[in-house]
């Protein structure tokens, strides 16, 4: 019992406005622990940090036995910008475009390094301060960042991906190893998925017979298989589900 109470975890947090999710691994055993909550009703930015509070001890987290902490936010406060075009003291000028921009806003960015790009984001600073409060150190990100990365990594000679769970598609598309469109959309239904990867694939000039679609599912979702069926010739899926995608190794 003493041995279990002081071992060391690796801990990894997913969150956004629908949904939050955890990864927590025994750094010498590996034994895993996984949960996940989606949210049926949008969960405003200033009530998210009651709402991890909630979720970890509902998760029963023992904060002295966190080693390591990785957060992962979602938002749509992003934009990716080219690393040669990128220039520190311009953040606020390359976000103002998609989002009102505060005087008081903290802007942080993620290296992609694999493709040379600059996320440039809006962090949540209420989760980062909390956390802060209680581990002292954490290492933050924004979840398309992980989410590109990752994708990169397993492509292989795949080209276009479909990243979904209950309230977002993630559409990435790659031309060998050159990222050539990134989007992220909120959906309410099915049809709203298939409505954006038609215009998507329209949009890059793709043959809509000719494009496989690689679906990354972090929920199951039979109807949409159902209904992709109708419009394609060429899906799978290339997760297992057993966990969120962002903590596959």
């Amino acid at each position: 019992m003493k041995e279990n109470k002081n071992k060391k975890v690796n801990l990894e947090l997913s969150l956004g406005n629908h949904f939050i999710s955890l990864y927590s691994k025994d750094a010498d055993s590996e034994s895993c622990q996984y949960s996940r909550k989606d949210f049926e009703k949008r969960i405003k930015t200033n009530a998210l940090t009651s709402t991890l509070n909630s979720f970890l001890k509902e998760n029963n987290i023992n904060y002295e036995n966190v080693e390591n902490i990785k957060l992962y936010q979602e938002n749509d406060l992003f934009t990716l910008v080219p690393e040669e075009l990128f220039d520190e003291k311009e953040k606020k000028t390359y976000l103002k475009y998609i989002t009102k921009v505060k005087k008081t806003d903290f802007i942080s960015n993620d290296n992609i390094e694999e493709l040379k790009i600059k996320n440039v984001y809006i962090p949540y600073v209420n989760i980062n301060n909390f956390l802060v409060d209680i581990f002292k150190n954490i290492n933050y990100y924004h979840f398309n960042s992980i989410l590109i990365k990752k994708v990169f990594h397993i492509k292989n000679d795949k080209s276009f991906f479909a990243y979904v769970d209950n309230n977002k598609l993630k559409i990435i598309i790659f031309n060998k190893d050159e990222l050539i469109f990134f989007n992220s959309y909120k959906i309410e239904s099915e049809t709203d998925i298939i409505y954006f990867l038609l215009l998507s694939i329209k949009e890059k000039g793709l043959e809509i017979k000719e494009t496989q679609i690689n679906f990354i599912l972090d929920k199951k979702n039979d109807l949409l298989l159902e209904i992709a069926d109708k419009f394609f010739d060429n899906f799978e899926i290339i997760n297992d589900k057993k966990i969120d995608f962002i903590y596959s190794e």
